[in-house]
């Protein structure tokens, strides 16, 4: 459980940074 609450956070970070960078372009 917590090793898939660390990878659902990672997930969520990497779209979080995906987004922001499409949002910079």
């Amino acid at each position: 459980l917590f090793y898939k609450h660390i990878r659902t956070h990672v997930a969520f970070a990497i779209l979080t940074g995906y987004t922001i960078e499409i949002g910079w372009s």
